[in-house]
């Protein structure tokens, strides 16, 4: 969808029923930077006054301060990162395109913008443990995060994560 669209919509939900504030629930909303900065440049141009989040967890990887700055003069609060783990090997086994100090940077950036942070955390990814779950935790505390979710491994059908488990017989429920 076209930035203008995406804006027109927020402005009709303000408009006929009053909405003040949304999620953006778009995993890939900083995938095409271009796109967000113009869809916050937009919210405010049109001076809509809405506070928003993203909770569904934003790419660490394409985040600049200039994002973050647009994000926020837009009225974003709040946005959410996957770490996932703590554990580089870990990290780099789950494949997806960005690295733990992209995550790492991107954190710092975000809190730098007066962004509230948060982080998700996997449990039980292959190879995981007891002790990579700890330094995890201990990990969350000091990349100065406002809070961090663990969540138990969801393998789906059709994944590597669940054809090794098929191969292996190993999860963690």
């Amino acid at each position: 969808r076209s930035p203008a669209s995406v804006v027109d919509e927020l402005e009709r939900a303000k408009t006929r029923w009053g909405y003040m504030d949304f999620d953006v629930l778009d995993d890939t909303f900083t995938q095409d930077v271009d796109r967000a900065v113009e869809i916050c440049r937009l919210l405010k141009e049109r001076q809509l006054g809405m506070r928003w989040s993203c909770p569904n967890g934003i790419r660490a990887d394409r985040i600049t301060p200039q994002l973050l700055d647009a994000m926020v003069e837009a009225g974003c609060h709040t946005v959410i990162f996957g770490v996932e783990s703590a554990d580089p090997e870990l990290f780099a086994s789950i494949r997806k395109g960005e690295n733990l100090d992209d995550v790492v940077n991107a954190i710092k950036m975000a809190k730098e913008a007066r962004l509230r942070v948060g982080g998700f955390f996997i449990i039980g990814l292959p190879g995981d443990s007891f002790e990579k779950n700890i330094r995890s935790h201990e990990f969350a505390g000091e990349i100065g995060l406002d809070w961090a979710h663990f969540n138990i491994l969801a393998p789906y059908p059709g994944t590597r994560v669940w054809d090794d488990i098929e191969k292996h017989g190993r999860f963690l429920e």
